[in-house]
């Protein structure tokens, strides 16, 4: 009786062995669709792990990456708009702690074998900072309009260059002029 029931406890171990691989597998396997959408839409992104290129996408965008135990960096860029990065942690995959508690070392050492063990964050959210907007400064030159020559400091203008202001004179009939005050 006592070999009965270890055969029926030992059967369902092996088979669980391998747990986060089979899983994944049939979910994932060895590789994740890793998405980034930016704010604003339509910055070109790039990812990289130890500095070397994986692949590109422009956004919103998915990527199919190979699982590692190595993270990867997301940059993206659009014009007018400074570089935004993130950091994505190579995490461990839920799955492996039921290799381990199940399957014991021999489960474990084949997903961290083949990366089944291993995910990444998905979907990856950024906002791009607009870039601040050069406004030239305001000096008297480009404050007189177009044809007005520029003042110079301590110099009169000629009186040849000062107009009187246009006169019109009241109406004849003296309706257009009222005092205002005690009439006489």
């Amino acid at each position: 009786m006592k070999n009965a029931a270890r055969i029926i406890f030992t059967i369902p171990l092996i088979f669980i062995c391998g747990c986060s691989s089979i899983m994944t597998d049939i979910t994932e396997g060895q590789s994740q669709r890793v998405s980034v959408n930016t704010n604003p839409p339509g910055a070109n992104c790039v990812f990289l792990r130890h500095g070397e290129m994986l692949g590109s996408i422009q956004t919103p965008g998915t990527l199919n990456l190979i699982k590692t135990k190595y993270d990867i960096d997301i940059k993206c860029n659009k014009e007018g708009y400074a570089q935004a990065a993130y950091h994505n942690h190579s995490d461990v995959d839920a799955w492996t702690f039921g290799n381990i508690l199940l399957g014991g070392v021999i489960g474990w050492g084949l997903d961290s074998a083949i990366g089944s063990d291993n995910k990444y964050d998905s979907p990856v959210n950024l906002t791009l900072a607009p870039l601040p907007v050069t406004i030239p400064a305001i000096t008297s030159s480009t404050m007189q309009p177009a044809g007005t020559p520029e003042p110079v400091i301590g110099q009169q203008p000629s009186p040849a260059s000062i107009q009187p202001a246009p006169y019109s004179a009241p109406p004849a009939d003296g309706s257009g002029a009222r005092m205002l005050g005690n009439p006489r």
